[in-house]
């Protein structure tokens, strides 16, 4: 057993080692981000549960192709109504709900729509909002010199005051864009900014004062990092926003955190900002970039991989090149991370094999060892099984002995004493018997053969018979005093029987009594009981017939009456 204990721990430490060593090679490094204890830092920030914003960031991206088919369903309903519309007026209107549909959606539908509405244009208003809306489509297809063009076909004047400031929010992120592309260029990159904030004033003048156009707007003209962050968040938390404007703002909020040094706080924004992109299904979108960026130099390279590869698929459903060369500097980046990452996974796991290969064959020579040890124990076993079976079977067949010879011993002694206390009335019948003989003698030799006869005749053998079957009952019902209620339970109730007040046995029931007692041999029960042997064969067949047993059970079924 000290052998067996001792491989038994050389086995589980070999098992424990391999553990180990997996597990260190698994937690050292073998791809695995670090997301989770970045979700531990980011709940630090403002008190955001940022890795609760990722998790379901992450489960909304697996369900974005049924949003993206809430968004043709809604396209199909408004294209057939525009195929059945007379209307002019109304025609239009559809274009234009179309055209909205597909605006964050696919630059060359928004386009097509944006066309359409121009071909279906009726009034001047009308021809404003369509130039209105291909300009919208070119600034963001970054198609500056078009947008230009649309720009100076557009006449404000025929514009109601919400379509307006809609001309003039596209007006300035045209100019805020052109800031951008010539931010090398310090003097054209101020003119376009100095533009952008002249459009600006003149939305704030539109605008009624606290609604959200004159705080987006008001907002957009400045430069101070905190105020933007300060006055996005507060959009949010005070005004009734769409899902659209809510991923514009989160977006805008998370660029200025991430200028103000809060990186936590930016991750946060953006999530939220690409959660509402998700269910718009919003192509048109920086979020998700951005969001990769932040997660490649977080460490969670997972996250970073998912984010930007959603992002490059929006950007080629939109067809926007300018987005798609955005991502094209992010996305190399990634994938090098990546590919080392797979390449130091590669190198660790055949590491990782080599060892584990190697303590599976220490394992397996322990375990060879311990199997031939355990064989041995195993027949030793099975040995003193067989022995434990065979004293077993002894002690039982030799309790079954005992029991017999007692029930045996007690049937003796039980009629030993019966004989004992009949002992006088045999006594009495021998002297009858004797004295009748000699006068029975005396008339034979005088030749008086009637007197003979009738003094034989009345020697009483008939009544010393019933005598001793009585005894015979009674002794055997104090043995046996439940022998007639088991019996009775092997007839149906029309053919049980039931003792008189002298308990006096039936003749077909003493036979079997008899049997109990162990006296089997017909001719024996039949020279007790005076009968035939046919006679004691014609009452047990009778009793096996009315039996509820099988008749070749009945007899097992008498034995197996129990004494009390």
């Amino acid at each position: 057993m000290r052998h067996k204990s001792k491989l038994l721990y050389n086995v589980v430490t070999a098992v424990a080692v391999v553990v180990a060593v997996v597990a260190a090679f698994v937690a050292g490094g073998c791809g695995r981000s670090d997301h989770a204890g970045y979700a531990r830092r980011v709940t630090l920030a403002q008190g955001r549960n940022v890795d609760s914003v990722l998790n379901v960031l992450d489960s909304e991206l697996e369900k974005s192709e049924g949003y993206v088919a809430e968004r043709e369903g809604r396209i199909r309903t408004l294209r057939g109504s525009l195929a059945s519309a007379k209307n002019p007026s109304i025609r239009f209107d559809l274009a234009r709900d179309i055209y909205e549909e597909y605006r964050t959606y696919q630059y060359d539908s928004s386009r097509t729509y944006a066309l359409r509405m121009l071909e279906m244009a009726v009034t001047p208003e009308d021809s404003s909002l369509a130039h209105t809306a291909l300009m919208d489509v070119f600034v963001t297809a970054g198609f500056y010199k078009e947008a230009s063009e649309e720009c100076a076909l557009v006449d404000s004047a025929t514009l109601s005051v919400p379509d307006r400031m809609t001309f003039l929010s596209t007006l300035a992120r045209y100019y805020g864009q052109l800031a951008s592309y010539t931010d090398a260029d310090t003097v054209l990159s101020n003119i376009y900014r100095g533009l952008k904030r002249d459009i600006g004033n003149e939305i704030l003048h539109l605008a009624e004062p606290g609604s959200y156009e004159y705080e987006d707007a008001r907002l957009d003209a400045s430069d101070d990092p905190m105020t933007i962050y300060g006055g996005r968040t507060h959009l949010l938390d005070t005004k009734n926003l769409t899902l659209h404007q809510q991923a514009i703002n989160h977006s805008v909020a998370g660029t200025n955190a991430l200028i103000l040094g809060d990186t936590l706080e930016a991750v946060w924004q953006y999530a939220m900002s690409a959660l509402a992109d998700v269910r718009t299904s919003t192509h048109e979108t920086t979020a998700a970039k951005d969001l990769a960026g932040r997660m490649q130099a977080s460490g969670d390279h997972e996250r970073a991989d998912r984010y930007i590869r959603h992002a490059l698929a929006d950007a080629q459903r939109f067809h926007s090149n300018l987005r798609i060369i955005e991502i094209g500097t992010i996305l190399p980046v990634i994938e090098q991370t990546r590919y080392n990452r797979v390449d130091s996974q590669r190198t660790q796991l055949a590491v990782t094999v080599a060892v584990t290969l190697l303590l599976l064959a220490l394992i397996l020579l322990l375990f060879l060892k311990l199997r031939k040890r355990t064989g041995l124990l195993a027949d030793s076993n099975r040995k003193i099984s067989e022995q434990s079976d065979a004293l077993r079977t002894a002690y039982d067949q030799l309790s079954a002995v005992n029991a017999s010879l007692k029930e045996s011993e007690e049937i003796k002694d039980r009629y030993i004493v019966e004989t004992l206390i009949g002992n006088r009335n045999n006594q009495e019948f021998v002297t009858l018997v004797e004295r009748t003989s000699k006068k029975a003698v005396i008339k034979l030799k005088a030749g008086k053969y009637d007197e003979a006869q009738q003094l034989l005749a009345q020697m009483g053998v008939r009544r010393e018979r019933e005598r001793m079957f009585d005894v015979f009952d009674a002794a055997f019902l104090k043995l046996f005093p439940n022998f007639i209620d088991e019996f009775n339970k092997l007839f149906p109730p029309e053919h049980r029987i039931a003792l008189g007040s002298e308990c006096e046995l039936p003749t077909d029931v003493r036979i079997y009594a008899l049997m109990r007692l162990g006296v089997e041999n017909p001719a024996e029960v039949a020279d007790y009981l005076s009968l035939s042997v046919n006679t004691v064969y014609v009452y047990k067949t009778r009793l096996k017939s009315r039996a509820l047993v099988d008749k070749q059970d009945f007899d097992a079924a008498i034995m197996a009456i129990p004494k009390p």
